[in-house]
């Protein structure tokens, strides 16, 4: 993919722990903590979630991704040393919307 051009804005050691289909057409995606601790700014981090929202959602049965953190309880992430938080599931919409 680098000869294309393309790059994955995602760490080599971040790691998806478990995947849950809701009813809803949400997919749960619980991480390794390396998620928390992304750094680079908030357009690198809105970048690495799109890139899993849109790789996810590719697929009929998904129409929006939440994130977790394997292992933690609450219901609203803090990423990067930005302190970026997410607290609701992201479908497309939501980078259409910020374009």
């Amino acid at each position: 993919d680098k000869q294309k051009g393309l790059i994955s804005l995602l760490p080599p050691e971040l790691q998806i722990k478990k995947m849950l289909l809701l009813e809803n057409k949400t997919l749960e995606l619980y991480f390794n903590d390396v998620l928390l601790k992304i750094s680079g700014g908030n357009s690198r981090i809105e970048g690495m979630q799109a890139q899993l929202v849109f790789t996810a959602t590719q697929f009929p049965e998904v129409r929006q991704v939440l994130f977790r953190i394997d292992g933690h309880s609450g219901t609203s992430l803090a990423l990067g040393g930005e302190g970026y938080i997410i607290d609701a599931p992201l479908d497309r919409e939501y980078f259409k919307r910020k374009e």
